[in-house]
C-alpha cells in the first residue's frame, strides 16, 4: 500500500468502529502499538495487521476464518472475506492497494 502505516491503521480503526456502531461486528482484540485488530460477526472472524515498510508505504495482512461445509468451501469463503476487507480498507484509506498473495 502506498500510504504510511499510521494512516492505514487510522482507516482500519475507523472502519472497525463504524461496523461496531452498526452492530455488525464485535471487537475481540485491538492492539494499537502492534496495529492489530481482530473482530467477529459471531460466525466469521477476521484479523488485520498493518506493518510499516522500510522506505515508505505499508503492508496489510488479513487473516479470515469462515466455517464451511468442506475445506475447499471454507478456503474460498475465507479468501472472499479477506479480499472484501482489503477492498473496504483501501477505500476507507483512499489508498492505492496492490494484492500480493503469499
Amino acid at each position: 500500500v502506498k500510504k504510511n502505516a499510521d494512516d492505514i491503521w487510522q482507516a482500519t480503526t475507523r472502519l472497525a468502529d463504524k461496523r461496531l456502531a452498526e452492530g455488525r461486528i464485535k471487537i475481540l482484540k485491538k492492539e494499537d502499538s502492534d496495529r492489530l485488530i481482530k473482530g467477529t460477526d459471531e460466525i466469521q472472524t477476521a484479523e488485520v495487521k498493518v506493518i510499516e515498510k522500510e522506505g515508505g508505504g505499508s503492508k496489510i495482512i488479513v487473516k479470515a476464518d469462515v466455517p464451511g461445509e468442506s475445506k475447499e468451501e471454507e478456503s474460498k469463503k475465507e479468501e472472499e472475506l479477506a479480499l472484501r476487507i482489503m477492498k473496504n480498507l483501501c477505500d476507507e484509506a483512499k489508498a492505492d492497494c496492490k494484492l500480493v498473495e503469499k
